[in-house]
């Protein structure tokens, strides 16, 4: 098992955060930061999923890193509420250990 960190970076309102990877949801503290692990372990290149969403007005954006072992896995710079999504915010990617 692969132990993942997460962090989440929230600007403009952004709030409500919900990070799964796998499927299943990260337990976030109130600085944005969590934990989870998955099967495989750093470096094997085994495959996974990120998804991310968030609530705010317009223009509240949110950023996703995910390390494993110290290294930077997937990355997310940033999601911004649109005016035809408001309140929402969301996205998904692949990554690779």
């Amino acid at each position: 098992m692969a132990q993942l960190e997460i962090v989440t970076k929230s600007v403009g309102g952004a709030a409500n955060p919900l990070v799964a990877v796998d499927g299943v949801p990260v337990s976030l503290n109130g600085e944005g930061k969590g934990q989870t692990t998955v099967t495989g372990t750093c470096g094997d290149g085994s495959g996974h999923m990120l998804v991310i969403s968030f609530l705010g007005p317009v223009g509240a954006a949110m950023g996703v890193t995910v390390t494993c072992g110290g290294a930077a896995v997937c990355e997310i710079k940033e999601i911004k509420v649109t005016p035809l999504r408001e309140p929402y915010g969301a996205s998904h990617r692949s990554f690779k250990l």
